[in-house]
């Protein structure tokens, strides 16, 4: 019996941002976009001294991208059905 010969082929991608469906993508602004949820939120109903609110806010600012990172890697592997 004779076998076909198989041949690999490694593609090499290249991702083209201005060419796929993410072009209108913008990297978010993190400060405006915490600014607004701290808006909306009722944090300041239980943080009523400035010092500390700004101080809370700045918390955030400095670990929001750890956080995101957390959450979105939460819902990634989440075993919920």
């Amino acid at each position: 019996m004779k076998f076909k010969k198989v041949r690999k082929y490694k593609i090499m991608r290249k991702f083209i941002k201005d060419q796929s469906v993410f072009k209108d993508w913008v990297v978010p602004n993190f400060k405006e976009m915490l600014a607004k949820d701290f808006k909306y939120s009722k944090i300041h109903k239980m943080i009523k001294d400035p010092d500390v609110y700004n101080a809370v806010f700045n918390l955030f600012l400095d670990n929001i991208q750890v956080m995101l990172d957390h959450f979105f890697y939460m819902i990634g592997h989440s075993n919920y059905p």
